[in-house]
C-alpha cells in the first residue's frame, strides 16, 4: 500500500512540474507576442516626458461661495444647539 502511495505522490510531483514549466513556456511566449506587437496607443496622450497636460474638469461649476456655504452651516450648527439646550 505504501508503495502504491509513493508512486501516486511522484506521479502528481511530475505532473505539477510539468505544468510548472508549461505555464513560464506560455507566459514567454505571451510576453514575446505582446513586445512584437504594434503600439495602438495614440500619439497625443499625456505624457510625463513631454509635461502632463491638465485634464479639463467635467464638474460644473459651484454657484454657492464657499463663504455662504460656511455662514449657512454654522447658523444651522447655532440653530441646532439652542434646540438641544432646551431638552
Amino acid at each position: 500500500m505504501s508503495a502504491l502511495r509513493r508512486l501516486t505522490a511522484e506521479v502528481e510531483r511530475r505532473r505539477r512540474t510539468r505544468a510548472r514549466t508549461e505555464l513560464v513556456k506560455n507566459a514567454r511566449k505571451a510576453l514575446a507576442m505582446r513586445q512584437a506587437a504594434e503600439q495602438s496607443t495614440p500619439a497625443n496622450t499625456r505624457r510625463a516626458a513631454s509635461g502632463v497636460r491638465p485634464k479639463e474638469n467635467r464638474r460644473a461649476p459651484k454657484l454657492i461661495r464657499p463663504m455662504e456655504r460656511g455662514r449657512l452651516r454654522k447658523a444651522n450648527a447655532v440653530a441646532q444647539a439652542k434646540r438641544d439646550a432646551r431638552s
